[in-house]
């Protein structure tokens, strides 16, 4: 054989035997009956190794009554029309404040110390005088008439001066108008929104002297998450509490007036208005916690922790002679450490599975740990 023949068959035999080299290999690797699996691998729920015990911690089914309440926050407020400007008709001046914003007062209870202005008393004094002049001027005339001095159109037009004369200085007395210093009464019971004359200062006819919120029309003004709004309804109950003061103390009561069909553009929330059972113990500006209770339900209570999410649903585990069951169970309402459940094979006093529940399988075997 030539040497150019005896090259290219050591080369086919080399490459022969590569081929032969990597299909050896492969078949190792995958052996005849396997078949290739492309992606993750597929899980297969399979029981639990023999011998493999979960410890877990456990607690009671207990039967009860749990509330779902809505928690809000807001503050006592007047009512638009509740205030009440404290005014008077003629020009004044403040001598005096006898009260402080915010203070609480009662009917007939001294407010300010005012007077007319100079102005004013100058009319004043004009009118009595004209009423004095009037009166002797009439005084004058039926005198005359009695003599047959003078006609009885005279007598007419003389007593008719005295008579407007008289009510404008009735007029003006029924303003308050008078030389000396007025004082100034709450009408009804209330609260003092706001001073915005203080002493000294000169006050037009019909100016504000005093802003007063009558007690009766004080309310509590909350605000309230959009979702949660649709859940309420006027003349729902609310139990009321101060904030910063002792839970202790009663709660005060009070119904819901009024639901806003808007979300507020400062607070991005829904505002509730709440009239007080009584308002003795409220001030304007407060911050007040409500309580609402939306439902209530009656059965088995479970701590949250103990249900987990399954398939659309909820899950449990009881234990039953060291093994591990799975229950199916409803969820109803709850508060943050427990919630009501309803499900096939569940009684009162039935151990479940708080700690380690996210590990377990149905039937698997399990050891409590007593230990936290």
């Amino acid at each position: 054989m030539s040497r150019p023949n005896k090259q290219i068959s050591m080369v086919l035999v080399i490459l022969v035997a590569g081929g032969v080299g990597l299909l050896l290999g492969w078949l190792a690797r995958n052996p005849p009956g396997n078949e290739v699996v492309h992606g993750p691998p597929i899980p297969r729920h399979e029981p639990p190794p023999p011998g493999v015990v979960a410890l877990v911690r456990t607690a009671r089914l207990q039967r009860g009554r749990i509330s779902d309440r809505l928690t809000a926050y807001g503050s006592v407020v007047a009512r638009p029309s509740a205030i009440r400007n404290i005014a008077v008709p003629f020009a004044c001046q403040v001598l005096e404040v006898l009260v402080s914003s915010g203070q609480r007062v009662t009917a007939q209870q001294p407010l300010l110390v005012i007077r007319a202005n100079s102005d004013v008393l100058l009319q004043f004094q004009q009118t009595v005088s004209n009423v004095a002049a009037t009166a002797k001027q009439l005084a004058e005339v039926e005198q005359r008439y009695r003599l047959r001095l003078t006609t009885r159109g005279a007598l007419l037009t003389a007593r008719q001066n005295a008579l407007v004369a008289s009510l404008a200085l009735r007029g003006l007395e029924k303003q308050g108008i008078s030389t000396k210093s007025t004082i100034l009464h709450a009408g009804e019971n209330g609260i003092v929104a706001s001073i915005p004359s203080q002493p000294g200062a000169m006050v037009p006819a019909g100016g504000p002297l005093l802003e007063l919120v009558t007690a009766r029309n004080i309310e509590i003004r909350f605000g309230v998450e959009p979702e949660d709004s649709i859940r309420l309804h006027v003349g729902q109950p609310v139990r009321m509490y101060a904030v910063g003061v002792s839970n202790r103390n009663p709660p005060m009561g009070g119904r819901i007036a009024l639901i806003t069909e808007r979300v507020d553009p400062r607070t991005r929330l829904v505002n509730m208005f709440v009239t007080p059972d009584s308002s003795d113990h409220l001030i304007l500006g407060q911050y007040i916690r409500g309580s609402i209770t939306l439902g209530v339900f009656t059965g088995l209570l479970a701590p949250r922790v103990a249900v987990l999410p399954y398939r659309n649903g909820y899950r449990l585990f009881t234990i039953s002679h060291g093994h591990a069951i799975a229950h199916r169970v409803q969820v109803h309402i709850g508060d943050g450490r427990e919630v009501g459940v309803t499900g096939a094979g569940l009684a009162t006093g039935q151990k479940i599975v708080t700690v380690g529940n996210a590990e377990l399988t149905n039937g698997m075997a399990v050891e409590e740990n007593p230990r936290p």
